[in-house]
């Protein structure tokens, strides 16, 4: 559960950050090989933050062995970006891709999404 739902939960997945990451950039590397590395062409990002919870670090070893891979952290290493392999496209991050559009920017993984999507529509009959 998240602490932020459930504060007095017995395993808080999401939990506060020590820090909160109001309005603030940061760099973000990128794991190699994995689908968002391969969507921004860089292993460092640098990325806009407005969040004050996050995945608590406590709890990543339940996923080693899994198809949910943590393939982004910051300087701090704690986990900013996560991927299922399994899937035409699946991403979470801790910073809003969707609020390049307050610039006018288009992002790699707004872009990576609607191009999955698009490939899946053409797959899947409807």
């Amino acid at each position: 559960d998240s602490s932020e739902n459930t504060p007095d939960t017995d395993m808080p997945l999401i939990n506060a950050m020590f820090c909160e990451l109001r309005e603030k950039p940061g760099p973000i590397k990128l794991k190699v090989p994995s689908r968002l590395h391969d969507l921004y062409q860089r292993q460092t990002i640098e990325e806009q933050y407005n969040c004050g919870f996050g995945v608590n670090a406590e709890y990543l070893s339940l996923f080693e062995n899994s198809p949910l891979k943590f393939v982004g952290h910051d300087a701090d290493n704690d986990p900013r970006a996560f991927e299922l392999d399994d899937h035409p496209f699946f991403a979470g991050t801790a910073f809003q891709p969707e609020r390049s559009a307050l610039s006018g920017a288009e992002h790699p993984l707004v872009i990576g999404f609607l191009t999955a999507a698009s490939r899946t529509r053409n797959t899947v009959q409807l």
